[in-house]
């Protein structure tokens, strides 16, 4: 009878939070090194704090150019990191990618590749199975942990959210294209 009562207060003390608002504990991606399409590898542990991580799939990259478009000019003083998650591609299709990639980025360093879907583990988003498609957002604290986690379109209200992880709050408030005057 007792678990049930700590069950039942549990309930009522996380009511309306969801696991992805729930902060984690330490550095969220403490011994991931990814490489970068130019072949270079970047500690995500040390260059996600104080960040936003967008994860996506090959397939989703139309969708994380419009979170890209819709965020990197509000994020002054803090980053985006764009993380694809590549664990899906055989390996014998992987040259193919960064052969892509490489030229499109004529020398700069766009995105990070995660062959093996490390990123999707930590931060939770098992939502976003190998079937399913998506960009998932990772709001990283100055200490490295997670400030939470969402997926969905890059709409105002999911924008505010994510900007609102790293303390950013956008004036004049962010509003959809067909909320406007």
């Amino acid at each position: 009878m007792r678990w049930l009562a700590v069950a039942l207060m549990l309930m009522v003390l996380t009511a309306g939070a969801t696991a992805a608002d729930i902060p984690a504990e330490g550095p969220v991606f403490a011994g991931i090194s990814l490489p970068d399409h130019l072949g270079a590898a970047h500690d995500l542990a040390a260059e996600a704090p104080s960040a936003l991580v967008m994860l996506f799939r090959v397939d989703d990259r139309v969708s994380a150019k419009e979170w890209d478009d819709g965020l990197r000019l509000r994020l002054a003083g803090h980053r985006l990191v764009p993380v694809i998650d590549a664990s899906d591609i055989a390996p014998g299709d992987r040259p193919k990618l960064i052969e892509k990639a490489t030229a499109k980025a004529e020398g700069k360093v766009l995105f990070l590749l995660d062959w093996d879907g490390e990123v999707r583990k930590r931060v939770r988003a098992h939502g976003l199975d190998p079937g399913a498609r998506g960009v998932v957002i990772a709001g990283v604290r100055a200490d490295g942990a997670l400030a939470g986690t969402l997926a969905g379109e890059p709409d105002a209200a999911n924008r505010t959210k994510a900007l609102g992880w790293l303390g950013i709050v956008p004036k004049p408030p962010l509003i959809d294209a067909g909320d406007g005057p």
